[in-house]
């Protein structure tokens, strides 16, 4: 419910119109035309109680039967969907739990994904993961697309291996310059660059100290024999960040 009601305040900031989609699982290898409508229906009106129990009426239902991890991506694709929004819990020894349809659809993913944690609020505080490629100028794009004047903090985390003086103030400069449009529509802006850590460690790092709502993401494109779009840096912050993470394919 927390991933819903999330994607609801971000519809609200934006005009956007939210599907809940339920994907149920087929009980058996081979259903009937006719198991397979009323399994559906049964599934409806389970979705409908709880959407209406939690007082939630503003969505619209969608069930379909099938393997989540394949369904949520084609119907994202089949619907247009600007994001997809999906929740994760608190619980897990020493990192939050992130489920294999959550990592299989970030991995294939064509649109925007969102990892909500429990409890999270709509994105007021942003920080957002720079390293100089097209993934992350699309990921500053996506976030631009959802600000007005005065409504949320940016912090855009940088990441060189070289601690010269001189470089980071280079590397500081091309931060501020990807900035720059947000801070001139009125957005609070801070660039900031880190040196001698990891750049999964950093980029979780300044999302706790700073209290972030969410953490946004350039994925590369699809690619190799593999066909995936979340790198090791990616990846790792998809298991440890404290907070929401949104993942921005880079085509």
């Amino acid at each position: 419910m927390g991933a819903l009601r999330w994607g609801i305040a971000l519809a609200d900031r934006t005009g956007a119109r939210v599907i809940a989609l339920n994907c149920l699982q087929p009980p058996y290898a081979e259903v009937s035309p006719s198991d397979h409508n009323r399994l559906v229906a049964e599934r409806v009106r389970e979705v409908d109680d709880w959407l209406s129990s939690a007082g939630v009426t503003d969505v619209e239902r969608l069930v379909r039967m099938g393997d989540p991890r394949r369904l949520l991506n084609d119907v994202a694709v089949e619907l247009g969907a600007d994001v997809v929004v999906l929740g994760r819990s608190r619980r897990g020894p020493g990192f939050l739990h992130v489920s294999s349809v959550a990592e299989h659809v970030a991995h294939h993913t064509a649109v925007p994904l969102a990892v909500v944690l429990d409890g999270q609020r709509s994105p007021v505080d942003i920080v957002v993961g720079l390293d100089g490629s097209r993934g992350s100028e699309v990921a500053l794009a996506w976030v631009a697309e959802l600000l007005t004047e005065g409504s949320a903090t940016v912090v855009g985390v940088r990441v060189t291996d070289d601690a010269d003086p001189e470089t980071v103030a280079e590397v500081r400069a091309s931060v501020e310059q990807s900035l720059a449009p947000l801070r001139e529509s009125g957005v609070s802006t801070e660039a900031l660059v880190m040196t001698d850590i990891a750049a999964a460690d950093a980029l979780v790092g300044v999302s706790a100290s700073r209290d972030a709502d969410v953490l946004v993401l350039g994925t590369r494109g699809l690619g190799g024999f593999t066909g995936l779009r979340v790198g090791g840096v990616a990846l790792k912050v998809l298991h440890h960040a404290p907070l929401t993470l949104v993942l921005v394919p880079s085509e």
